[in-house]
């Protein structure tokens, strides 16, 4: 019997990217799976737009593939966070798809949390998934991972290679990963930037949130809340390490991120988003290094140096 997987989606107010993700996921090929979809209060009707989907009422077009019929309708099930009195667990997977309506909007960090907390608690499950709602995914993107992570019990975390949905009509170029800690450039990781050539694993410090595969046993795989806006994929991994465990990147599982080419191309001015990213990176420097204080000084002295020539240069 394979092993149990459950499949974290969180959505705010972004329903048409969420049911073009979820009916990737519907299409694998992966026998032992359910989808937890974790609300992150929307406003825009997600949740009825979503029901009418798993009713088999709504489809979307999508560039990847055909929407199905005859995977409809999904046994699904709408619960209110924490009274999850509706159901009867057993341990078993019943549903296919558990929609879970937070009150507000939690984050990213504490909305995936709510998701991880049902199914360590209900489902039992023996891998967790947390994947971005903007993402679709490819048919045995499941299997390989599970392979992999299965074949070494000191492999904490996995995760897929990564392309953009749409590169200039281009389907095939990757894009971020995961990567690498270096303490002393700003802001203390980098990411894996060559292109990856090889289908055998691939070992690395940190792998993206945007979709990373964890053990459900390993105490302390809950997000940390205090980042808020980042960061909180790489403290996950950190932690891992720090506990004696191995994290790689599964080069045969392959997704399709929406991930805006902008902001790989334009330098962003906003303070508020500067705030957050500082805020964020030196959450993380100061949870993970001794001697904090000379990081901040250090990626301070980096930072003015970089945003001002970045700044002239933009004009």
């Amino acid at each position: 019997m394979q092993p149990k997987v459950s499949i974290i989606v969180l959505n705010w107010n972004n329903w048409k990217d969420t049911i073009e993700c979820l009916e990737s996921i519907f299409q694998i090929e992966y026998p032992s799976y359910n989808v937890i979809l974790v609300d992150n209060g929307s406003d825009d009707d997600s949740v009825s737009r979503v029901v009418e989907y798993a009713q088999g009422d709504l489809e979307l077009e999508s560039d990847f593939f055909p929407f199905k019929k005859d995977n409809k309708p999904l046994d699904y099930v709408i619960l209110e966070k924490d009274k999850y009195d509706a159901v009867d667990f057993d341990g078993k997977f019943q549903k296919n798809l558990y929609i879970i309506k937070n009150d507000k909007n939690y984050g990213f960090a504490e909305g995936n949390n709510v998701g991880i907390d049902f199914v360590q608690k209900y489902l039992k499950p023996d891998y967790i998934e947390i994947l971005n709602n903007d993402i679709v995914v490819g048919k045995n993107y499941l299997d390989e991972m599970v392979k992999v992570i299965s074949e070494d019990q000191k492999i904490a975390m996995v995760g897929p290679k990564i392309y953009f949905y749409d590169y200039y009509g281009r389907k095939d170029m990757q894009t971020a990963l995961g990567g690498y800690i270096n303490w002393w450039i700003y802001p203390g990781y980098n990411y894996l930037e060559e292109k990856i050539q090889t289908n055998q694993p691939v070992e690395l410090d940190w792998i993206t949130g945007a979709s990373l595969m964890i053990r459900a046993d390993i105490p302390g795989t809950f997000l940390d809340t205090d980042f808020f806006f980042g960061a909180e994929d790489i403290d996950l991994s950190l932690r891992m390490k720090d506990k004696g465990y191995r994290i790689l990147l599964v080069p045969t599982a392959e997704i399709w991120h929406k991930i805006s080419l902008s902001r790989y191309k334009k330098f962003n001015t906003n303070l508020k988003r500067l705030k957050n990213n500082l805020k964020s990176h030196f959450t993380l420097v100061k949870k993970h290094k001794r001697f904090y204080p000379l990081y901040y000084l250090l990626y301070s002295v980096e930072m003015l140096f970089i945003y001002s020539k970045k700044l002239i240069t933009s004009r």
